[in-house]
């Protein structure tokens, strides 16, 4: 693959110039992201055009022919074809959204891993799945295999000494897939074009070769595709999804959660106290409340009344946290109003699972 990407693409004047044909875009961006220069991408296909600004690490600003907006930096994976030029060092007219490639490669991380614990439950002995970029860099990785034999026979399969060879003929498109087993697990190895990427996956079953190479084509390839866009648009640290106010008497408390919901771009306000808390509530309008049950001064349960009682705030979604001994007084949280009930300890999933499902987002 580095001959026909030399092959592809080459420096002119300072530039790099090449054609998007086994490339993708994001192993174009990749290494200026991770440098911090200052570049911009310019993409051409037809009449249709394409443009990229990076800064200290991040995308900072995108516009596109048919595109409008920041929409256009969650679209980059959309160009697989045409010509591309790289110029570095040259500053962004405007900054309009703000992606970081490590935020992005853990949003995208996310997204395959959803993809692929849908697909567990329909796979007798689990499954493991591997994703490669085109120098043979491992993207993306996770195991759900289970059974005795499943370490054993992983461990062989991947220690496999062909292996590296048979990436680079899926990536020259000399061959196909690759398979091959140890025992009663499969070893199934494709290049799928729209993503660019080679997958490798281990299964139990040696029997269902077309059923699992039929999900990895016609299923998990779309949907890693969009997986890509999604990825960038959470990354984006400039577009909030939503403001949470958090309300609880503990430092602790209060900083995990701002520290959680901020990471995933939720503006959060907080409040020490009941009283506090229906005056921020008042000031910022949030969508969502986290309001803790035993507080000084004004507890939980008046707090969710008098939210409740007023027409400005009365719809907005309120989460009551407590502590396990106080699990029996759920049900009165529920008859003053309240939407959700969580006790603590809370992982940091079960949170944003909430949230996300709470206000309709992805």
């Amino acid at each position: 693959m580095e001959k026909e990407q030399k092959a592809t693409s080459k420096e002119r004047k300072g530039r790099l110039i090449g054609q998007l044909k086994e490339i993708s875009l994001l192993e174009v961006v990749e290494p200026v992201l991770k440098s911090g220069a200052s570049a911009h991408l310019q993409v051409e296909l037809g009449s249709e055009q394409g443009h990229y600004y990076f800064e200290d690490g991040r995308m900072v600003h995108a516009l596109s022919t048919s595109i409008e907006g920041v929409e256009a930096a969650y679209h980059l994976i959309s160009w697989r074809h045409g010509r591309f030029a790289l110029a570095r060092d040259k500053p962004s007219p405007a900054h309009t959204v703000e992606i970081e490639w490590i935020d992005f490669l853990r949003f995208y991380e996310e997204e395959i891993e959803k993809i692929v614990l849908e697909f567990v439950p329909e796979v007798e002995g689990g499954i493991y799945l591997e994703v490669r970029n085109q120098r043979g860099g491992k993207v993306f990785g996770t195991n759900h295999l289970f059974g005795a034999s499943a370490a054993d026979a992983l461990g062989n399969l991947l220690a496999d000494e062909t292996l590296e060879s048979r990436f680079a003929e899926l990536r020259m498109h000399t061959r196909e897939k690759y398979t091959c087993s140890h025992g009663d697990h499969l070893l199934l190895v494709k290049y799928l074009e729209e993503i660019r990427y080679c997958v490798l996956a281990v299964f139990a079953d040696l029997g269902r070769i077309e059923y699992y190479e039929g999900w990895l084509n016609n299923h998990f390839e779309p949907r890693a595709l969009e997986g890509v866009s999604l990825a960038l648009e959470k990354a984006d640290r400039m577009r909030i999804r939503g403001v949470i106010l958090v309300v609880d008497d503990s430092p602790t408390t209060r900083a995990v959660l701002e520290d959680t919901l901020t990471q995933y771009r939720f503006k959060v306000v907080t409040a020490e106290d009941g009283y506090e808390a229906l005056v921020k509530a008042r000031e910022v309008k949030p969508q969502m409340i986290f309001l803790d049950v035993m507080m000084p001064r004004m507890d939980g349960y008046e707090v969710l009344s008098r939210l409740r009682s007023d027409p400005e705030l009365e719809k907005i979604t309120v989460v009551m946290l407590t502590s396990k001994e106080l699990v029996k007084d759920r049900g009165a949280a529920f008859e003053k109003g309240a939407d959700l009930y969580i006790e603590k300890p809370f992982t940091t999933r079960k949170i944003l699972t909430i949230v996300e499902n709470a206000l309709g987002l992805e």
